[in-house]
Protein backbone atom coordinates (compact mmCIF):
# COMPACT_ATOMS: atom_id res chain seq x y z
CA UNK A 1 0.00 0.00 0.00
CA UNK A 2 1.66 3.34 -1.04
CA UNK A 3 1.80 6.38 1.33
CA UNK A 4 -0.98 8.50 -0.26
CA UNK A 5 -3.55 5.05 -0.25
CA UNK A 6 -2.46 4.57 3.66
CA UNK A 7 -2.93 8.45 4.55
CA UNK A 8 -6.47 8.68 2.01
CA UNK A 9 -7.68 5.12 4.21
CA UNK A 10 -6.64 6.57 7.49
CA UNK A 11 -4.43 3.40 8.19
CA UNK A 12 -2.00 5.22 10.06
CA UNK A 13 -0.40 3.79 13.05
CA UNK A 14 0.16 6.16 15.83
CA UNK A 15 3.40 6.28 15.12
CA UNK A 16 2.82 6.85 11.73
CA UNK A 17 0.33 9.71 13.13
CA UNK A 18 2.65 11.02 15.36
CA UNK A 19 5.68 11.84 12.71
CA UNK A 20 3.54 13.22 10.38
CA UNK A 21 2.20 15.49 12.86
CA UNK A 22 5.57 16.45 13.78
CA UNK A 23 6.51 17.24 10.20
CA UNK A 24 3.24 19.17 9.62
CA UNK A 25 4.70 21.04 12.74
CA UNK A 26 7.54 21.85 11.82
CA UNK A 27 6.94 23.42 8.38
CA UNK A 28 4.91 25.99 9.97
CA UNK A 29 8.07 26.57 12.23
CA UNK A 30 9.89 26.63 9.32
CA UNK A 31 7.29 29.42 7.49
CA UNK A 32 7.47 31.32 10.83
CA UNK A 33 11.23 31.79 10.85
CA UNK A 34 11.52 32.37 7.49
CA UNK A 35 9.16 35.27 7.99
CA UNK A 36 10.57 36.75 11.05
CA UNK A 37 14.16 36.90 9.05
CA UNK A 38 12.68 38.53 5.91
CA UNK A 39 10.80 40.82 8.70
CA UNK A 40 14.34 41.64 10.10
CA UNK A 41 16.39 42.01 6.93
CA UNK A 42 13.65 44.59 6.11
CA UNK A 43 13.89 46.29 9.53
CA UNK A 44 17.91 46.06 9.89
CA UNK A 45 17.69 44.49 13.16
CA UNK A 46 20.57 42.43 13.22
CA UNK A 47 20.01 40.59 16.49
CA UNK A 48 16.09 39.63 15.58
CA UNK A 49 17.86 38.24 12.08
CA UNK A 50 20.64 36.04 13.79
CA UNK A 51 17.62 34.69 15.58
CA UNK A 52 15.39 34.03 12.87
CA UNK A 53 18.41 32.58 11.25
CA UNK A 54 19.40 30.42 14.03
CA UNK A 55 15.48 29.20 14.55
CA UNK A 56 15.24 29.07 10.12
CA UNK A 57 18.36 26.56 10.14
CA UNK A 58 17.28 24.85 13.28
CA UNK A 59 13.50 23.92 11.52
CA UNK A 60 15.25 23.40 8.23
CA UNK A 61 17.08 20.35 9.72
CA UNK A 62 14.71 19.20 12.31
CA UNK A 63 11.93 18.76 9.79
CA UNK A 64 14.32 17.00 7.24
CA UNK A 65 14.82 14.51 10.04
CA UNK A 66 10.87 14.40 10.84
CA UNK A 67 10.27 13.94 6.96
CA UNK A 68 13.20 11.24 6.38
CA UNK A 69 11.65 9.38 9.60
CA UNK A 70 8.43 9.73 8.52
CA UNK A 71 9.04 8.30 5.10
CA UNK A 72 10.72 5.20 5.90
CA UNK A 73 8.44 4.49 8.66
CA UNK A 74 5.13 4.64 6.11
CA UNK A 75 7.89 2.40 3.22
CA UNK A 76 8.33 -0.67 5.56
CA UNK A 77 5.00 -1.29 5.27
Amino acid sequence: MTVKEKTSAAQLSLTEHALLNETVEWSGRLLTAYALLLEAERTGDEASFDQAWGDLTTALFLLRDKTEQAQELLEKD
